[in-house]
């Protein structure tokens, strides 16, 4: 990935997150609420894209399709614990 400014900003702001507790107590709600998550990826890198699904992964997060996202809408299905939905865009 090359150094630029906006890469740089952004690592600096998610060490900031990540010092601060922020990312501790959102994956402790995601956990514990009925909170689905959606991972969205434009185009990720084979690093990226392996490094955030073992993490999430490791974290306890489970993967659901949008069939189940439909069938939980409609009730037909147990809203799921930390519930997380991946859409990648490779254009």
């Amino acid at each position: 990935m090359p150094l630029t400014i906006r890469n740089s900003l952004a690592y600096l702001m998610a060490e900031i997150l990540l010092i601060s507790g922020s990312v501790r107590k959102a994956v402790k709600k995601a956990l514990t609420e009925k909170i689905i998550l959606s991972l969205y990826c434009h185009n990720p890198s084979e690093f990226f894209f392996d490094a955030s699904i073992k993490w999430l992964q490791r974290n306890g997060f489970q993967f659901i399709s949008v069939n189940d996202l439909v069938a939980i809408s409609a009730g037909k299905m147990e809203f799921p614990k930390g519930a997380v939905i991946v859409k990648v865009d490779n254009c």
